[in-house]
């Protein structure tokens, strides 16, 4: 499990835009495309990574690969946040845009 400060750095991130996630593919069958380890495993191993109840992938930009696919960044690797740090996370992402938008409109 990562740490609160973990995940506030990552929440962190992708405000930067230093972090692509699953929910910038349209098409979630997209999804075995930009992270290509997902796409490389057997049925076993994809039950496995299913059974730790992922709730967002995602990695950081600066290990894309050197082609893009469809417009998207492709990657050798992945990350992932389960449930239970995705309860954490959400709120954190929510409450950095919420702020953002505040400064906006002051």
């Amino acid at each position: 499990m990562k740490t609160r400060e973990e995940l506030k750095q990552l929440a962190l991130d992708v405000i930067e835009n230093k972090v692509f996630i699953d929910r910038y593919i349209e098409n979630p069958k997209d999804i075995p495309m930009v992270f290509m380890v997902l796409g490389l495993m057997d049925t076993k191993q994809l039950e496995e990574f299913q059974n730790m109840k992922p709730v967002m992938v995602y990695e950081y930009l600066d290990k894309a690969g050197p082609r893009s696919i469809n417009g998207m960044p492709g990657f050798f690797s992945f990350q992932f946040l389960t449930e239970e740090e995705g309860e954490i996370f959400f709120p954190l992402i929510k409450s950095l845009v919420d702020q953002r938008q505040q400064f906006l409109e002051s």
